[in-house]
Order: C-alpha cells, then structure tokens, then sequence
C-alpha cells in the first residue's frame, strides 16, 4: 500500500510519537509512506528519515499555526496514496473536507484525546471510511458524541515505543540516578508528559509537597511545553527545587524510566496514556488520575491505582504506600510487566492498524 499519515506538527507528544514509530513501521515491512505535516520540523523530525518514508511539509517555513494546511488537497493528489489517515486533532478537524474533496480515496480519521470533541472533528468522525481509536473510553465517545456506528471502529490500543536506540538501560540506571543526585534508597516518582495545562504536573507537585521527608524520594517531571516555566515557578515557591529534577524532553524515554520507582500522571484529560503502558512495561507501578481509559492501562490494585482527578491526598496515600513498601513496589511492577507485554506488544498493535487499513481499501 502507498499510505498518506497526516500530522499537523512533529512536536513531543505521544500521538505524534506513535505517527513517527508507524511511519517507521510501515515502510520497514514494505509499504510506501507519504507522512505530510503543515507546520515543518519539530521535536521528532529526525535529521533523514527511513528509505521508504517520503516526507512533505504544507507551510514552507514554520509560520506556528497549528490548523494552517496550504495546498493539502492538491498534496494529496499529487502523493496518489492508496489510504489516507488523519493522526492528531488538527489533521482530523481537515478530515471531512477531504472525505468529500478526494472521495476515491479510503479516509480513515484517528480519535485518541480525552479532549473536547469540535464541531470539525465529529464531521470528520461521521465521514470518515473507518476510524481507529486506541481505548473503550474513545470508542465510546465516537458512537455517542459523533453517532458512528460500531462496525466502522476498530480498537487497537497504542504500542509501547521505548529502547528503539537498542541502549542497554539497566547498565544507564545508576548512571542517571547519580546525575539527579538520587540515592541508593531514594523512591523516584516519574512522569513524563508535555507540559500543557490538562497534563497537570503543577498536581503533581502540590502532592508531592505533602510527602513526608523520609523515606527520600524525588520527582523527575520529563518534557517540555509552554507551562514548563509556571510548574518550575510552582517548585520554588515550594522550596522543592532539591527534590525535583526537570530531564527535558528524551527522544529515547526508557533509560530515565528504568532508572526510576514509580510512574505518576495527574492528567486531567486523556484517553490513553502512552506513559502509564510504557511505565509498566519496564516494571514500574503507576499511580494516575482517573480520566478517560486510565482503567484499561492497568490491572487497578495490582500494578496501578486511580484515584479521583484533584484529589490530592488519595493520589498521595497511593504514592505513599508504594514508597514505604519496596515488595508491594516490586510486586506491582512485575504484574505490570506482564499486563502490559500481553497487551500492548507493538509488532501486534501496528500489524493490528494497518490490516484495518487493508480492509478499508480492499488491499
């Protein structure tokens, strides 16, 4: 197949980074790959992409607008994809124009936020040839809020993207630690996520500030955006900046993921998140916020806990009882492990996407 994946903008997030990682996918088992963003660069532009990848920017030189896409229709008849799909809520919010500009080609729209459903996104919901979503919790919000019905869905949960560099993480575990001035007995709290407003790590820190100061214990908040600056102000209004550490954003997340205890996301909005699978993965329990499809990334009491959004103190009586319990800890992370390995295998979950693809052509 000859597939078109639309993205608006390359930054680090986690639709972005599955975009990425099945742009990869597809051309290395042999599929062609137009991946066509409107804003050009961005976090996850590498310097060449992958033999097989074609690669087109619709604004020219970065003008910031997230929505922007000159020429997109006319792009796409030149690129002669057999299927196109729309990934992230800007390329979808353009998906119904599409659907009726170009109708001889299969569209299939993406729906993957716990965010407000717009006007745009549900016409393009309603007329797209099938739409992929990666929880219950979006399944259910496409039939409801965009009245699909359900043998135009297919549900495939997101696959884990981690170690893609091949690094060999465990020997980097102390290496890191060191580097954040975290002891052999420091608890690590982790979280790695945008920096946005509904991501919530300015939650994250209020809550930690009421852990008690033994056992230690440090916060890593991993990434980048635009409330970086008001959660760092947050810190030192708090007097925490010698307990929490700001990696920045990693391309390869695993190692400073291995090298912590325990996964946190206090997100307000989401539907699944890459992190908390992710975390599992590599044998941390999680602790999160109960929004969107929280419950379907982990075995609740046994390698996760939710707890209700802005409740501070469940959140902490959680985290609390993982940091003075290190068997509860290595008993939840190995049950992690194993859910998440049976779960979200990413051969699995990418071969899963784009069969769909090849039922929505006839391919």
């Amino acid at each position: 197949m000859r597939i078109a994946l639309i993205q608006d903008y390359l930054r680090a997030g986690g639709t972005e980074r599955q975009t990425v990682a099945w742009a990869r996918w597809l051309a290395a088992n042999g599929h062609e790959v137009v991946l066509i963003t409107f804003r050009p660069g961005g976090a996850l532009e590498p310097d060449d992409w992958d033999p097989g990848i074609g690669r087109i920017s619709l604004q020219s030189t970065d003008r910031r607008l997230d929505w922007y896409a000159p020429d997109l229709v006319d792009t796409l008849h030149r690129a002669d994809p057999d299927c196109i799909v729309c990934m992230g809520r800007m390329a979808n919010s353009h998906g119904w124009s599409l659907a009726r500009s170009i109708r001889e080609v299969p569209l299939v729209a993406t729906f993957r936020t716990g965010k407000w459903m717009s006007p745009f996104y549900r016409w393009s919901l309603k007329n797209a040839t099938g739409i992929i979503v990666n929880s219950r919790y979006a399944l259910e919000r496409v039939i409801r809020e965009a009245r699909v019905p359900s043998d135009r869905i297919a549900l495939v949960p997101n696959p884990v993207l981690l170690n893609h560099s091949r690094r060999p993480i465990g020997m980097m575990r102390q290496s890191l630690r060191e580097q954040a001035g975290a002891g052999d007995e420091t608890v690590v709290l982790i979280s790695c996520a945008q920096f946005r407003p509904e991501k919530n790590q300015i939650g994250l820190v209020e809550m930690v500030a009421r852990l008690p100061a033994e056992p230690d214990w440090q916060l890593w908040l991993m990434g980048t955006g635009k409330t970086e600056k008001a959660v760092r102000a947050r810190v030192q209004a708090l007097g925490l900046e010698a307990r929490i550490r700001f990696p920045g954003f990693q391309m390869d997340p695993s190692p400073w993921i291995n090298a912590a205890d325990i996964g946190v996301r206090a997100s307000r909005s989401d539907s699944l998140s890459n992190f908390l699978i992710e975390a599992q993965w590599l044998g941390l329990p999680v602790v999160t916020t109960d929004v969107g499809g929280a419950g379907e990334c982990m075995v609740q009491g046994e390698s996760g806990w939710i707890t209700p959004i802005d409740d501070l103190e469940a959140f902490g009586h959680a985290v609390r009882r993982l940091i003075v319990d290190p068997g509860l800890r290595e008993k939840a992370g190995k049950a992690g492990q194993v859910f998440a390995h049976q779960h979200f295998e990413p051969e699995a979950q990418f071969r899963k996407q784009t069969d769909f693809l090849k039922r929505m052509t006839g391919m």
